[in-house]
């Protein structure tokens, strides 16, 4: 096998990849948000909108409104990578090794190194010990060299 591309990835292609990281760091925030938002509703609704209810729902409200902002913040966090990431990046996959390379950042891995492999709809997903993971997008393949690095994984 010899599949050799340059590709520049894309803000929305890791906003795919990073999505259920970025959803489990806001849940957190989104669940006290919804939490003091209902409370501060039925505090104002259930005491007809009356000084004491207003005095004790608005402040639960304004706390929900800082909490989902925060959310909104955490999940952009997780889900954004530094510009550098955008760059074009070359990949080189050969029988015996994976290589990706930018003007900044090289890596040679041979496929043995890699703990785990994850076959999903736009990426390859390739997992070392230790926690470091390397993608493979598969916009730029084409159908011949898709269907070489399945095949690949899958054996």
């Amino acid at each position: 096998m010899h599949i050799e591309f340059t590709h520049a990835r894309t803000p929305d292609y890791f906003k795919r990849r990073f999505a259920a990281g970025a959803q489990r760091a806001a849940a957190p925030y989104s669940t006290a948000a919804a939490v003091f938002g209902f409370a501060g509703l039925i505090i104002i609704l259930g005491g007809e909108a009356a000084p004491t209810s207003l005095l004790i729902g608005v402040p639960l409200l304004v706390v929900a409104a800082v909490f989902t902002a925060v959310a909104g913040w955490r999940w952009k966090k997780e889900s954004t990578v530094r510009d550098g990431w955008l760059s074009p990046r070359t990949w080189r996959l050969t029988d015996e090794k994976f290589h990706s390379s930018t003007d900044e950042s090289s890596a040679d891995i041979e496929w043995s190194e890699f703990r785990s492999f994850l076959v999903q709809d736009d990426a390859y997903i390739l997992f070392l010990p230790g926690g470091k993971v390397y993608d493979i997008p598969r916009e730029p393949l084409t159908p011949e060299q898709d269907a070489e690095l399945v095949k690949f994984f899958r054996t």
